[in-house]
């Protein structure tokens, strides 16, 4: 048998290449929308609550050809423990995953923003079935890849982000 070749793609460095099952690829923007006063451990002063929208495009070089159907689950971790999910719609039964859907993560500081974690799961959809299979996950945090200091200096701009898409080896319930 023949199989076509394709061009191999850069992984960050650091990454485990026999986890890594594809790359979720990302645009990220923080729209700043109001200032409030809120109490921080130096005192009183004003920061600008916004909103972290991250949209969605696909998976690219995903190590499996099998399709299915599946949704990327977000989950935004922000200082404090507090965090805020999204979800996005499910693709049906597809070779090629691309959502073009936005999760949006509504009343985050930029001083929030600055020490979150960003955490994306991609999800098989089981729709006759108790539990949805989960099949890999992305981290988007401070140091990582792209911080979050040009979201906080540009706000109201894209940033494109790819991150690479990490094999699980237990299967969650969503």
């Amino acid at each position: 048998m023949w199989y076509p070749l394709c061009p191999k793609t850069e992984r960050p460095v650091g990454v485990d290449m026999e986890q890594v099952i594809g790359e979720l690829i990302l645009r990220v923007k923080f729209s700043s929308l109001t200032q409030i006063c809120k109490m921080n451990s130096t005192g009183i002063g004003p920061f600008e609550v916004g909103q972290l929208t991250v949209l969605i495009i696909g998976v690219q070089n995903l190590s499996s050809s099998k399709p299915w159907s599946s949704f990327i689950k977000g989950c935004l971790v922000l200082p404090g423990q507090r965090e805020l999910v999204q979800r996005t719609p499910v693709v049906k039964r597809s070779s090629s995953l691309e959502w073009a859907h936005q999760l949006l993560f509504s009343r985050v500081t930029a001083h929030e923003l600055h020490d979150a974690s960003l955490v994306l799961g991609l999800w098989e959809h089981a729709p006759f079935s108790v539990t949805d299979r989960l099949l890999g996950t992305a981290t988007l945090h401070a140091g990582e890849g792209l911080s979050w200091q040009p979201l906080q200096q540009t706000p109201n701009v894209w940033h494109n982000v790819s991150l690479p898409l990490r094999a699980n080896v237990n299967n969650r319930k969503p």
